[in-house]
């Protein structure tokens, strides 16, 4: 709120100067006293003090480009007075090591701290609300962050380039996570994804060399085109009840994912989403899938076996779906479907044996079975005593 007013008061109040300078700062005021925005710096680099106040009037932002392209700054102390960073505030201060930013802070723009490639750590206070795209951008210092509980997206490209960066933690108000927000972040090894995300967008961790483990929550219901395109290191893959798309190449070039199950409220799965997954050898097919992609599964060199549980096979298969797989590659139906029978071909893939009901857990049954008639022999036993006692 106080972001808006003071927006409101920029766009309505006059100026009584367009442009002032003190102490090296270039601001503009507005209303007397009024408040004053920095718009440009001009003093000496290294540590850099920001007044709380200048010529008299409050000091509530960063604006536009107030420190761009200054890289002899080495660190910004920012007042309490402050209540926005504007866009480009401080993009590519390559000097910039270090950054608090007070709880006064609601709103960080666009490209605000971008190309910061000396910052290895920032404090985001709860205060801050809303943080635009590209923000963290090729920061390629920075080894952690922790994401201030209240933000409910993540923009395009805010942490894309974060070559460093090991440690997220993302807050439980997230519900969105756009386009290319942890691209090529390339020592991030595990993230949780909260709950709450409904929406996780094109190359949104692309590139994300060292991610080994990935669990979609049930709420999300699409993943984008390449999302985890490149997460060479990825072996764990749960996908939630709720994903209904699977994007194009989203996990495409996964080298190190061995077993993919895909879920039943999956209904189509995209052209060559795990395109060059050589690790992959099982994969199994939700009944609700309609539609698998060209070159959805092609160049999975390890691929042997790939399980349907519907009663009916997709009704759209893509060319080249299986290309340059193995020759023992088999898929797997259960009987009594209307998959071709054994021997016979679906879409260039070589049907196997049937699915056995109980699998290879036959064993493991018989246990559990066992188990039931020895519970039901000692409740029997107790009962009778107790009938026994009674009667007594």
């Amino acid at each position: 709120m106080i972001v808006l007013l003071i927006a409101m008061a920029i766009h309505t109040a006059p100026l009584s100067t367009p442009l002032s300078q003190e102490g090296g700062f270039i601001y503009e005021h507005y209303g007397s006293p009024g408040f004053a925005v920095l718009l440009g710096y001009e003093g000496p680099g290294g540590a850099v003090i920001i007044p709380s106040e200048i010529g008299g009037h409050a000091v509530r932002g960063i604006g536009l480009r107030t420190f761009a392209g200054r890289d002899d700054i080495t660190s910004v102390s920012i007042p309490q007075s402050i209540s926005f960073i504007g866009e480009q505030a401080f993009l590519g201060c390559t000097g910039l090591s270090s950054m608090t930013v007070p709880p006064s802070v609601s709103f960080i723009g666009d490209w605000a701290f971008y190309g910061c490639a000396s910052l290895c750590s920032i404090t985001i206070p709860d205060s801050v609300v809303n943080m635009g795209a590209y923000t963290f951008g090729e920061c390629e210092r920075l080894v952690s962050v922790d994401i201030p509980d209240g933000i409910e997206q993540l923009r395009f490209d805010t942490f894309s380039g974060c070559s460093s960066l090991n440690d997220v933690d993302l807050p439980e108000s997230l519900t969105r996570i756009h386009g290319y927000a942890f691209a090529e972040c390339r020592s991030l090894v595990s993230l949780e994804i909260p709950n709450n995300v409904t929406y996780i967008g094109d190359w949104a961790f692309s590139g994300c060399s060292s991610l080994r483990s990935v669990v979609i929550p049930d709420n999300v219901t699409g993943i984008g085109d390449q999302t985890f395109f490149g997460c060479t290191s990825l072996s764990n893959l749960e996908l939630g009840s709720g994903v209904q798309v699977i994007g194009n190449k989203a996990f495409a070039a996964c080298s190190n994912l061995g077993s993919v199950n895909i879920p039943g409220s999956v209904l189509e799965i995209g052209e060559k989403a795990f395109f060059y997954c050589t690790s992959l050898r099982t994969v199994v097919i939700g009944p609700g899938v309609t539609i698998i992609g060209a070159e959805a599964f092609s160049e999975c060199y390890s691929l042997r076996s790939i399980v349907f549980m519907g009663a009916n096979p997709p009704s759209s298969i893509g060319g080249g779906w299986i290309d340059y797989g193995r020759d023992d590659l088999r898929g797997h139906a259960f009987p009594g479907t209307n998959f071709p029978a054994p021997g016979e071909d679906l879409s260039g893939l070589k049907m196997g044996d049937t699915i056995d009901v109980f699998h290879d857990g036959d064993d493991e049954i018989s246990v559990w079975i066992a188990l039931l008639i020895v519970l039901l022999l000692i409740m029997t036993a107790s009962f009778l005593l107790l009938l026994h006692r009674t009667r007594r």
